[in-house]
Formats: structure tokens, sequence, C-alpha cells
């Protein structure tokens, strides 16, 4: 698998089982930043952020 620099919020919510609006609070209370792609236009999250949120949510890693 290749290193992931970042995760759109589409993907961490799939990946989290959740919808982005529940993961959006999930990351407003964890004081994640969300940056903006210029190119594509989608919001992300840094790879390392996502692994900290998914901490904070109680998912372990495999």
């Amino acid at each position: 698998m290749r290193s992931e620099t970042k995760v759109t919020l589409e993907r961490a919510a799939r990946i989290l089982g959740t919808d982005v609006t529940t993961l959006l609070d999930e990351i407003y209370e964890s004081g994640i930043t969300i940056h903006n792609d210029r190119g594509s236009g989608f919001d992300y999250i840094s790879a390392s952020d996502f692994e900290d949120l998914k901490e904070s949510m109680g998912f372990a890693d495999h």
C-alpha cells in the first residue's frame, strides 16, 4: 500500500463507517485542521491527523 499524506473527508467517513457530518463533529472536537485541495476541490485532513482521529474514535490499528 502506498503511503498517503492526506485523506479526503469522504474517504475518512467511509473508512470509519460514519457519515461526513458526524465526522466533521469529531474533527472539530479534536481540533484537527481541515484543508482544501484547490486542484480537485476536495476537503481533506492529513494522514497523521486521520490516525489521531481514528484513535480518538476508538479504532485500533490492525
